[in-house]
């Protein structure tokens, strides 16, 4: 059946760059629309459904984040089946992320890696790594989920330093950690935050009224609160990845250079995180059902 496709950009060369590419990387018969602002383009979908449309973010008369308001009035069984955000006007975070049925890739794009979108989305033909990239999507959940915490939670700024994957004989380690063991009805996961002491006393105490200054059993209850914190700032994002959570279980372990055991199997991704009074480090799992 042939699908259509929408390209909305103001640059006519993009526009052509797009549609041969297109045309020279799917097998699917497909027919090109083409819009040069917002306004064209929502012209056009709401008289056509489109299997993709293709928009940057900066057009003039109607961009495309207006492009995607005005869509949000009409029927979802008539909005385009996927869209993807092509602009060189990204957020850093948002670059090579997926939402629901929005990607985002910056220009200048990568050619083999907007081959290998088209394809997926037109062709149907997923590509091998496709696990793997979705293991890489559910960490960004957590990464961006902890960012968000610990700013909204305590008014502090953390920068991420370092992404390592651990084996399963590698331990957590910290002075107080936090474990959420998290189920759906695919898969298992886990959730580990662990601090090294002078930064999760300055974390504590921004997010409290009380003062702190040692790990009593009182100031582990910030350590649950942000870890679930962050949890839920990661659960829309896992959600539209197909990630549902059911049930979630928190516990806290207090004592200096401790080690946590992770009860689940598999491998496991360590993301180091800064801040101006320390580290700390979140570690995720996740293991099929």
């Amino acid at each position: 059946m042939k699908k259509y496709v929408l390209i909305v950009d103001d640059e006519d060369d993009v526009r052509e760059l797009l549609k041969d590419m297109i045309e020279s990387t799917v097998e699917e018969e497909v027919t090109i629309l083409e819009a040069s602002n917002g306004i064209e383009g929502f012209r056009l979908i709401r008289n056509q459904q489109f299997h993709l449309l293709i928009s940057d973010l900066k057009m003039p008369k109607m961009d495309g984040k207006g492009l995607i308001e005005s869509m949000r009035t009409m029927e979802k069984k008539l909005l385009p089946k996927s869209i993807l955000i092509l602009s060189g006007f990204l957020d850093g975070n948002k670059a090579g992320r997926k939402v629901g049925s929005v990607t985002y890739m910056s220009k200048p794009w990568n050619q083999p890696e907007l081959e290998t979108y088209f394809r997926e989305v037109i062709d149907g033909v997923m590509p091998k790594n496709a696990e793997g990239a979705k293991a890489v999507q559910f960490v960004t959940c957590f990464i961006e989920g902890t960012l968000a915490a610990v700013r909204e939670t305590a008014g502090i700024e953390a920068v991420k330093k370092n992404v390592e994957k651990k084996n399963e004989e590698d331990l957590s380690h910290g002075d107080i950690s936090a474990v959420i063991s998290f189920t759906s009805s695919k898969f298992k996961g886990c959730l580990i935050v662990s601090f090294e002491k002078d930064c999760f006393l300055s974390i504590a105490n921004k997010m409290s009224d009380e003062e702190f200054s040692d790990l009593s059993p009182s100031a582990s209850n910030a350590a649950g609160i942000l870890s679930e914190q962050i949890l839920e700032r990661a659960k829309p994002d896992l959600s539209a990845l197909g990630f549902q959570l059911e049930n979630s279980v928190t516990s806290i372990f207090i004592g200096e250079g401790h080690q946590v055991k992770h009860l689940l199997k598999g491998s496991r991704m360590a993301i180091e995180f800064t801040t101006d009074a320390g580290t700390f480090c979140i570690e995720t799992i996740l293991s099929p059902k």
